[in-house]
């Protein structure tokens, strides 16, 4: 990731998601691989601290706000706010910067609190909202696994692109590129 960084500076976008933090990383098993292949845990810290500076949301050519998650349950949320984020830590339930991370979308109208535990359920008309109050035209999210590897939601306002292609030993498609 870094190296493909330093290659394509301007091609290659990466951002953080919610497994980027150092407690999901323990309990999902990198710290144990860490431990395994490497004799020490100290790759495992500086791996985490790599992690904690990527960026948590960006915007592409002026119109595509892509975030690992989706959008926060704050009814003013705007660009502004994901400026003013201290992503260079470990996110707490129930902040900005969780909830960026874990929510989700949902064709029903609305906020809901979410299946997760943590963060919400955003509605069409919170996207549409968001999207015309910061003058973009979608939101590109990557939070879950789907078996085509994308999906376009709320009519075509929020899209899930999620192409690992082994996710969970469940085989998907995968698009190496997706033209909106």
């Amino acid at each position: 990731m870094c190296a493909m960084k330093v290659a394509c500076p301007d091609g290659f976008f990466v951002s953080r998601g919610n497994h980027e933090s150092e407690p999901i990383n323990r309990v999902h098993g990198f710290y144990d691989e860490c431990a395994r292949k490497y004799q020490n845990h100290q790759f495992f810290s500086l791996t985490n601290s790599v992690l904690n500076t990527l960026p948590i949301a960006y915007v592409i050519s002026e119109k595509y706000f892509v975030v690992h998650g989706g959008l926060p349950g704050k009814p003013d949320f705007c660009l502004e706010d994901v400026r003013g984020l201290d992503r260079f830590r470990v996110p707490e339930n129930g902040t900005l910067l969780s909830q960026l991370l874990w929510s989700d979308p949902q064709e029903s109208q609305g906020i809901r609190p979410s299946h997760r535990g943590e963060g919400i359920l955003f509605g069409p008309d919170v996207s549409e909202a968001f999207l015309k109050r910061n003058n973009l035209s979608k939101i590109i999210r990557s939070h879950v696994w789907q078996s085509e590897g994308w999906l376009s939601e709320q009519s075509g306002l929020c899209i899930t692109i999620f192409s690992a292609p082994n996710y969970t030993y469940t085989y998907c498609t995968v698009y190496p590129f997706i033209i909106i």
